[in-house]
């Protein structure tokens, strides 16, 4: 199993502490990628970490596409790294096509509709990324999850899509 991170050395703290949860917390070995602002090396990762029983491995991969403006970055609670994730291709190399293919699954594409609509307004396209959270769910857990962050925008728009897809976010 393949998980991304994407952060920068503000948030090394917070995410150190995410990622240990996570080994603590999954029942077989796991691969951890991560994108940073900065290089880093084996002796800024916590012995914690590198030595898990459950880590398989973990690669980072300096953000290095400096050209690009990241709108909404003063005065909230976004940071560049969250556009990290706009770039994995430019990271994730052929050799790890799993961990791209892990990547697109339903939260990621939650995650990005919830800022499309809070940050960005653009309403249009936070749906269309909502929809395609929901094509991404194999369990239908995960299709009453992402409804549920769906009411947070719309009651109506939730209950059709309840509707649609048959479940009860109630049950």
């Amino acid at each position: 199993m393949n998980f991304l991170y994407c952060f920068d050395e503000n948030y090394n703290k917070q995410a150190f502490t995410s990622i240990i949860s996570l080994l603590d917390n999954v029942h077989k070995k796991i691969n951890i990628f991560v994108i940073h602002n900065k290089k880093i090396i084996n002796n800024e990762i916590p012995n914690k970490v590198l030595n898990h029983q459950n880590l398989n491995m973990i690669n980072f991969y300096e953000f290095n596409n400096r050209e690009y403006f990241f709108p909404n970055l003063e005065g909230s609670h976004v940071s560049e790294a969250t556009y990290y994730r706009l770039f994995l291709d430019n990271y994730l190399k052929d050799d790890i096509e799993s961990a791209k293919n892990d990547l697109k699954y339903f939260y990621h594409f939650k995650r990005i509709g919830y800022h499309l609509i809070h940050i960005f307004k653009d309403e249009a396209l936070s749906r269309k990324t909502f929809e395609h959270a929901i094509e991404c769910c194999v369990e239908e857990e995960d299709i009453k999850d992402v409804i549920m962050d769906v009411t947070f925008l719309s009651e109506e728009w939730a209950k059709e899509l309840q509707d649609t897809w048959e479940v009860n976010i109630n049950e």
